[in-house]
This record gives structure tokens, sequence and C-alpha cells, in this order.
């Protein structure tokens, strides 16, 4: 799996200080700036796609790390003041993704509320606490590295949509 990682190559991970990250194949550039996540048809610069970083709570980040993921085709964005990781899918097909559920006595009806699908869909996964960074994690293509505001370090599983553990190291390096 191919990751790039946010301008910070020497380090490792994706935080905040660099708002900005571009996908693999290059026609991708994700950035963030005052509360907005813009996403630009690269090489053009066109801006394809804007988004305010507001929470499931309301509350607006005004920054976050990004992290281009290539095994999910995604960008992934670690709000600042909200406990969400955002995965914002660049494939036409994306989700449908679900945002809340419903109970129906209805056969067959769906039991959640499809809130996201297509481009620039956006899967929300709930976390404990906000992420003040990202990497992603060496052992597994299908999780993160998020590091805490305590710095301490979670592994968030992007197929399962929730924090599994802290990082097998168990440290930010």
């Amino acid at each position: 799996m191919t990751v790039l990682f946010l301008a910070l190559p020497t380090i490792g991970f994706a935080s905040a200080l660099i708002p900005s990250c571009r996908s693999s194949d290059l026609l991708w550039r994700a950035e963030v700036q005052t509360g907005t996540l813009t996403i630009y048809n690269d090489p053009a610069a066109t801006v394809a796609h804007t988004r305010v970083l507001e929470a499931r709570d309301h509350v607006v980040s005004q920054t976050a790390a990004l992290l281009y993921h290539a095994g999910q085709n995604a960008f992934l964005v670690a709000l600042e003041a909200a406990p969400e990781l955002w995965l914002v899918d660049l494939d036409e097909g994306a989700g449908p993704y679900y945002d809340g559920f419903v109970h129906s006595y209805i056969a067959g009806m769906e039991e959640s509320l499809s809130s996201e699908e297509g481009r620039f869909s956006r899967l929300r996964i709930d976390l404990e606490t906000p992420l003040t960074a990202i990497r992603p994690a060496a052992d597994d293509p299908r999780a993160v590295d998020g590091l805490r505001p305590d710095g301490s370090c979670v592994r968030v599983h992007l197929i399962a949509k929730r924090e599994i553990g802290p990082c097998p190291d168990g440290a930010f390096k």
C-alpha cells in the first residue's frame, strides 16, 4: 500500500501544523484553512469541493490534521476541536455512508439513514478524544494511529470505524 504523508516525511505523521496533502495519483489536493476543508482538482488547481469542519455536535474546528490514505483512496481529516475522524472518499461510487439510525416495522426497510454518497462523501468515525496528529499504521493497511492531546497513541480501524486500542508500539514516534 502506498500512503503519502503530509509534507513531513522525516517524522512520518500528519499534524495540523501544515494542513495540506495530495493524493498519490496527484489528481487531488486537500487543504484546511480557517475552519474549512477545500479539495482541489490538481493540476488545474480548481476547487472541486468545500466543507466546513463542523462536527456532529456543531462545534467548528479551525484546524485539522490531514492524511491521504491510498488503501481507502480518501483523505483522512482529524478535527482538532471534536472527537471525530473523517474519511472523505475520492471514488465516484463511494458510499452510501450512514449517519444515525431509525427503527421501522416495515419489512426490508433500511435501519439507518443514508447521509452521503458519491465522490467527496464523508464517513464520520467517532473517537473518545480529538486527535492532534495521524499517521498510517505500519502493520495494518486498514488502520491509522492517532496522537491524543495528552500524548497517548490510539489505533483507529477504518473498516470497523472505531478505536481498537492503543498503538502496538505504545508511542507515537
